[in-house]
């Protein structure tokens, strides 16, 4: 998997994916905070995780728009600007 790959899970199938992280057990116990604002990770919040000088970082609603501005999110097919 390169670096730029970008992968979507249904939020049906978020604790799967920590499991597969292995996770699960950190987020069951409220031990996972996101990466910008330090907030506890829930199944409510959690928007996206990254790996980032080898650790795990999880984003949370509110942390994901203060890491990437607007400007960036809004790429066209083209992957024009």
């Amino acid at each position: 998997m390169s670096d730029d790959t970008v992968h979507f899970v249904l939020s049906s199938e978020i604790t799967q994916l920590f499991g597969q992280l292995g996770v699960k057990d950190a987020f069951e116990a409220g031990e996972l905070h996101c990466f910008v604002t330090g907030e506890v990770i829930t199944l409510e919040n959690f928007r996206a995780v990254f790996r980032s000088e080898g650790e795990l970082r999880f984003l949370s609603r509110t942390g994901l728009p203060q890491l990437v501005s607007p400007v960036e999110l809004e790429i066209d097919v083209n992957g024009d600007r």
